[in-house]
């Protein structure tokens, strides 16, 4: 029932609201049975667009070439299945955690060859650096990935962030770390803060002489002027 309040009516923003006190697996249950009775339409919307943390009809279009996007959202709200609205200028929803993990696994389990994709389309429309990180580095984008943390490192090192830095460097592949330049260069500027000069000197020049191969001068330079 939707209207009477019933399993994902305004019961449902009650079961959000308690969320945290249900086991995992009978909220899983809970969100089973309200997907299993969602419109065809809606439910396969839910389901691509839970690699977002935030649903807004501009970033679920980019991400599903759905048209009725605002639409979709519309009816989530109103059936307030498990969600919240944020106060922002753009009509924002943001499903609760657990539904957003049933969802996925949903993905996962129906659609895994479309997560990639998906990872990448939310990549692109992302504003957030440290978000857009994420998915690159969930779609395995390395590159992207690498270029991303090293834009990324500056202000994190600025804001005395240096582990996590490292903990970000620690997702790739451990070839990669030694071998990409842009992370020889994350490398680079860790060692620094960490005072580790002969490590950061090698991995400066390192990284110099990959990002020459590259045809990336500028960065060629920056890391030689670190050495």
């Amino acid at each position: 029932t939707n209207a009477g309040g019933g399993t994902y009516g305004a019961g449902g923003a009650t079961l959000a609201g308690h969320a945290a006190l249900i086991d995992r697996q009978v909220f899983d249950f809970l969100a089973t049975e309200v997907l299993d009775r969602l419109p065809h339409g809606l439910r396969e919307f839910l389901i691509t667009t839970s690699v977002l943390p935030e649903l807004t009809a501009g970033r679920c279009a980019a991400l599903t070439g759905d048209t009725r996007a605002a639409e979709h959202l519309d009816a989530i709200e109103r059936a307030g299945l498990f969600v919240t609205t944020l106060p922002e200028p753009e009509p924002t929803l943001r499903l609760h955690d657990l539904l957003r993990d049933a969802l996925e696994h949903r993905l996962l389990r129906e659609r895994p060859h479309e997560l990639p994709q998906l990872l990448e389309r939310a990549a692109k429309s992302e504003p957030e650096g440290v978000r857009r990180l994420g998915y690159w580095l969930r779609a395995e984008r390395w590159d992207e990935a690498a270029r991303e943390l090293h834009l990324q490192t500056y202000d994190l090192l600025t804001a005395s962030q240096t582990a996590t830095v490292e903990r970000w460097l620690a997702r790739f592949p451990e070839p990669l770390q030694h071998s990409q330049p842009d992370l020889l260069l994350v490398r680079t500027l860790v060692s620094w803060m960490h005072w580790r000069w002969r490590d950061m000197i090698a991995a400066a020049q390192a990284a110099a002489e990959r990002f020459e191969q590259q045809a990336r001068p500028l960065d060629a330079m920056a890391a030689r002027a670190y050495g």
